[in-house]
């Protein structure tokens, strides 16, 4: 069995409509999260959509990352998957409407928003972290509390488009 690493990720400077979101489905630290398979990261993010890039690139602006390490029986199905979204646009509608409304199906393959991705991914790979009947809608601050050995908070010393105090 493999382990693939969800990401949780706080950016500098805010989006200020991830950071509503996140907000208004629970969160107090978490706006974004990816998944880390090797060197590559998978995501969707309001500026880029589906994407797999390099860990560098997805880090680009994040001044706070938790890990968190969970097992999947079928990594490569869990890659496939995540490859055949990459180019995927970004799920304004589900983003936008997920504090206000609840939602009719997650399960829509034609965009993506992170947490609705990464949740996606680690099912494809044979691991569901929440009953996937029941999860419709899942929010970074829901992968967050599931029960998977989490690392400790780590707080960037220096992000070069973060502002320096006056």
């Amino acid at each position: 069995m493999d382990t693939i690493t969800v990401r949780f990720t706080t950016r500098w400077p805010w989006n200020p409509i991830s950071l509503a979101v996140a907000r208004l489905t629970g969160s107090r630290q978490w706006s974004h999260c990816m998944l880390i398979i090797g060197t590559e990261a998978f995501e969707a993010s309001m500026t880029h959509g589906c994407r797999v890039v390099h860990i560098d690139e997805a880090m680009r602006g994040v001044v706070a990352w938790r890990d968190m390490l969970v097992p999947v029986p079928n990594l490569a199905a869990a890659l496939a998957f995540g490859y055949a979204q990459n180019g995927r646009p970004y799920d304004w509608a589900g983003a936008l409407a997920l504090p206000l409304l609840a939602s009719e199906d997650w399960a829509d393959d034609r965009s993506w928003w992170c947490s609705e991705l990464v949740f996606s991914m680690l099912g494809a790979g044979g691991t569901w972290v929440l009953d996937p009947t029941e999860a419709r809608r899942v929010t970074p601050n829901d992968l967050h509390q599931v029960n998977y050995p989490k690392g400790a908070i780590i707080r960037a010393r220096h992000i070069s488009n973060r502002p320096n105090p006056a």
